[in-house]
Order: C-alpha cells, then sequence, then structure tokens
C-alpha cells in the first residue's frame, strides 16, 4: 500500500472528504480485505505505482492506516497494468458501474435485519444512512406486483408508493 500513489489528476484530499469514512467501515467490517484489487501502473521511480483504479479504496486504506488499524505497509492486491491502457481501465471502473436497484437494496438489507442486524449496523457496515436502510426497508410494506413494476421500469418508486396508499 506505501508504494502506492495517486494519478496525478486525482484530487486526493477531494476523495478524502467525499465518504470514504464508509469505504473505510465496510473494508474494516470484511476483516480489513478488499472485494476488488487496486489496478496500478508502474511508476517513474523504481518500486513505485500508480493507482490507476481504485482511488477510493486506496484513500480508505490510508484512512484505516492513519488510524492505526492497519500497518502503513499493509500488503494490498494490486493488478498491474500498462500506462497506455489507464484512462481507459479508471474510464471503465467509473463509468461502466452500474448501481444496485433499490428493490435489490430492500431485499438485501431485508435479509441482514432478519440476521440480527439493527438498522444502524447496516448504515454502517454499508456506508449509508439510517434513513437510505429505512426507506428501503419499508418497500416490505409496498405491494409485490408494484415492486415488479418498478423493477421492470414501468412505474417510477413515486409513482409506486403513491399507488400503494
Amino acid at each position: 500500500m506505501e508504494q502506492a500513489g495517486r494519478r496525478s489528476d486525482e484530487r486526493a484530499q477531494d476523495l478524502q472528504r467525499r465518504g470514504n469514512r464508509g469505504l473505510a467501515a465496510n473494508i474494516r467490517a470484511d476483516g480489513y480485505r478488499l472485494l476488488q484489487n487496486l489496478v496500478v501502473r508502474k511508476g517513474d521511480k523504481k518500486g513505485r505505482y500508480f493507482v490507476v483504479a481504485g482511488a477510493r479504496r486506496l484513500a480508505a486504506l490510508k484512512l484505516l492506516a492513519e488510524a492505526g488499524e492497519i500497518a502503513k505497509d499493509y500488503a494490498v492486491e494490486c493488478k498491474e497494468r500498462g500506462g497506455e491502457s489507464a484512462t481507459e481501465i479508471s474510464l471503465a471502473e467509473n463509468v461502466m458501474r452500474e448501481e444496485m436497484h433499490p428493490v435489490d437494496q430492500y431485499e438485501a438489507f431485508d435479509a441482514l435485519a432478519k440476521q440480527g442486524k439493527d438498522i444502524a449496523d447496516i448504515a454502517a457496515r454499508f456506508g449509508t444512512t439510517e434513513t437510505v436502510v429505512r426507506k428501503r426497508l419499508a418497500l416490505a410494506l409496498v405491494s409485490p406486483v408494484l415492486l415488479q413494476h418498478f423493477c421492470d421500469e414501468n412505474i417510477s418508486f413515486a409513482i409506486g408508493l403513491h399507488r400503494q396508499r
């Protein structure tokens, strides 16, 4: 981790201010393991690498290191790629991702709640707010037929809730 620097065009300070605490909480809850490797390219100096995909993950790890939860030289799995493809890799990671559908979030949060996890723990574990978790869990009150229409994009979230009342 210590050898991985940020790309010159990234604003590490902005990233740290924008929710890396939630990502750090998620990494902590998963035993300080990353779900996805960092993707790096070699730097100009021997032994230095630049992160081309995973800057938020790196920033979250640095927060954990600053807090003394992991060592500053904590080993992190990385995939090395050539510099010529760095921009494309970064773009693909950030543009090609798809947010989880609210109904899928409801089902996942509901499964965790049924395991005995409380709303605050669920929110902290996934770097979201308790309000978001409550709203998703409130989908349990919506007709399964309307939920299916919402999933199929036949109706919007607001229309589905309005019809339910």
